[in-house]
């Protein structure tokens, strides 16, 4: 009797174990998926970029955060699995795609810069960007959301193009993105202008050309095509 007593005893301690257990098991879990992911809030309730996720994250991405729209970066792939599967999980809950293609190794045309302009001005908030890795693209592309839709300062938008998000210090590609950058920072400097949204916006739209030697190794294979009314909407 006392050894039956003492084992329904130790029964409480055991759940709290294997709860604990449990919990560890998902922090995990949790914490490599968000490192896999590359997942991150930029600015909350507006703005969130990651690398390519599986449909299963996705759906729980666009459910946790309430997105309503997703900018992909890495163009349109229609005969590609990620791209098919990305579009279906969308529709299912309500979201809209907008495809872009951009070089992850190159500066923006002045047309793809447009292009981005374009899409962040008429997407419904939270936008989801994303492009293979969450590195290269899905940074430039958050530094010009940053620039020409929020309130920031020029070095607060350029960090996300920083180590937090598992870009290496000087790495060649990003330091394309950063003089896209300073060539920004050049322009208000001999314009006598300090930054705002909309003096990125007018210099973005008016007078920005990419200087060849910013191009990349395959800048000429890019390309860029803004959907029309009836791809951005997702059946």
């Amino acid at each position: 009797m006392d050894v039956r007593k003492r084992a329904w005893a130790k029964l409480p301690s055991l759940a709290c174990f294997l709860a604990l257990a449990s919990l560890a098991a998902w922090l995990v879990w949790s914490t490599a998926d968000e490192a896999r992911s590359n997942f991150h809030q930029v600015v909350r309730g507006r703005l969130y970029r990651c690398g390519q996720l599986s449909p299963s994250v996705l759906e729980g991405r666009l459910r946790i955060h309430r997105i309503r729209s997703i900018v992909n970066l890495r163009g349109p792939n229609p005969r590609q699995s990620w791209y098919e599967n990305e579009h279906a999980v969308a529709a299912r809950a309500g979201v809209l795609i907008y495809d872009i293609a951009l070089c992850s190794d190159a500066a923006p045309t002045s047309a793809e810069l447009k292009q981005l302009l374009e899409v962040f001005s008429i997407c419904p908030k939270p936008v989801l960007i994303h492009c293979e890795s969450g590195l290269d693209r899905s940074g430039l592309a958050a530094t010009v959301f940053l620039l020409s839709q929020e309130t920031c300062s020029v070095a607060q938008a350029e960090q996300q193009m920083g180590i937090r998000y598992g870009i290496p210090p000087g790495r060649e590609r990003t330091e394309r993105h950063r003089a896209f950058v300073q060539l920004y920072e050049h322009w208000l400097s001999q314009s006598g202008e300090t930054h705002s949204r909309e003096n990125f916006r007018q210099w973005a739209m008016e007078a920005y050309r990419r200087p060849e030697h910013l191009g990349g190794p395959d800048w000429n294979v890019c390309y860029s095509k803004l959907p029309d009314q009836s791809e951005r909407q997702n059946p």
